[in-house]
């Protein structure tokens, strides 16, 4: 587990920056010719011609990694919709089912997920997004993949169990959490459920069948099972805590199997796995948090999230509940707590120290000029 998280990390740092530089190097250079055209005629946006030749060759080396993504995005959708068509033919278009009772792919639903998916790339390309963009979901599918191939126990249930519908659910759970990012709001998490529901809404009436059309506001969980459970996934990632949904007996919104509750726990592992990061890497992480908070002045936002930390710290080390003191964890799953807990505590804390100290980790002087300037021109 360790060497693998090593390779993860070895190319992090620089996966981020391309990332975050790719909506700029897609929208100047949309193909080769503009980089020609641009060495004959100048540059309006001020650009040289060789800065365009490298955003262009920037732009070349992420799409691999793009289609990687777009090919996740694209079988979840598949597998959504094929997951429906299990559930209930009622709903589905029967002109859209073969004679096996599997899904057409057709035009139409080829360009529905071409189109969502440019969608989720253009939001998590936003100019002021420094840690929550692309990269972001890249590493939480990694990390999904580290710890599933790492744990003997769940390798051995996947082949019993229907592990294409948890699968699909964990990745658009991943795809939308942050959809819907915005520093100065709180209620990204709420906005995010919102836009999953905006494309579940869409996708359903393009496959629906004319007698069902009217059902607008049908049970979500008669169109397929993840309905819910995607909802609840992105909501859990306002606190990370899972007191509410694993112990609430009430509750179907995630299933209470045991299959059901290790997937949101990977998943939520997934998310908070930064924070286990080795010091170096969690100090970049550190600093494009600081970048997306630009806004809040240096003393108020060293004051504010040293106190947070020092919240989370203090919750997950020492938690009374019912009159006795529990042990809590930052980490749900046992193999994410033996490899980072004890890593992720250090980092914590560490920053909190260089925060009293009015000391943001790996926020350099350039960093700050150039976040004047970011604020100049807004």
């Amino acid at each position: 587990m360790n060497s693998l998280r090593t390779s993860l990390e070895q190319s992090w740092m620089t996966k981020n920056k391309s990332f975050q530089d790719y909506s700029q190097a897609s929208s100047s250079i949309k193909n080769k010719n503009d980089v020609n055209h641009s060495n004959q005629g100048g540059d309006d946006d001020g650009d040289g011609s060789n800065d365009k030749e490298e955003r262009y060759i920037e732009r070349k080396s992420i799409e691999p990694r793009l289609n990687n993504l777009k090919k996740k995005f694209q079988a979840s959708v598949f597998i959504m919709i094929q997951k429906a068509i299990n559930l209930s033919t009622r709903v589905i278009d029967k002109a859209l089912i073969d004679e096996c009772g599997k899904i057409k792919i057709n035009d139409a639903i080829n360009q529905f997920t071409i189109k969502w998916f440019e969608k989720i790339v253009s939001l998590h390309s936003e100019e002021d997004r420094k840690y929550h963009t692309l990269c972001h979901l890249e590493e939480m599918f990694g990390f999904v993949d580290l710890i599933i191939h790492n744990d003997d126990g769940f390798k051995s249930e996947k082949e019993t169990m229907n592990w294409d519908t948890y699968d699909t659910i964990i990745t658009l759970s991943i795809f939308f959490h942050d959809a819907i990012y915005n520093p100065k709001s709180n209620t990204n998490e709420e906005d995010s459920i919102i836009l999953y529901q905006q494309f579940e809404n869409e996708l359903f009436q393009l496959l629906s069948a004319k007698d069902t059309e009217r059902q607008e506001n049908e049970n979500r969980s008669s169109r397929w099972i993840g309905s819910d459970r995607v909802c609840t996934y992105i909501q859990a990632t306002k606190s990370h805590n899972l007191d509410g949904i694993v112990n609430d007996s009430s509750s179907s919104c995630i299933g209470k199997d045991d299959t059901s509750i290790k997937c949101i726990k990977i998943f939520l592992d997934a998310d908070m796995a930064v924070l286990g990061k080795y010091p170096t890497a969690y100090d970049h992480y550190a600093s494009l948090i600081r970048k997306e908070y630009i806004h809040v002045p240096h003393e108020l936002y060293c004051e504010k999230r040293a106190e947070i930390l020092q919240s989370f710290v203090s919750n997950v080390t020492n938690t009374e509940k019912e009159g006795k003191v529990e042990k809590r964890f930052i980490f749900a799953s046992d193999i994410m707590r033996e490899t980072f807990e004890e890593k992720a505590i250090d980092n914590l804390q560490r920053e909190i120290g260089m925060l009293r100290q009015g000391i943001i980790p790996g926020f350099e002087t350039d960093d700050i000029t150039s976040s004047k300037d970011l604020i100049t021109k807004e």
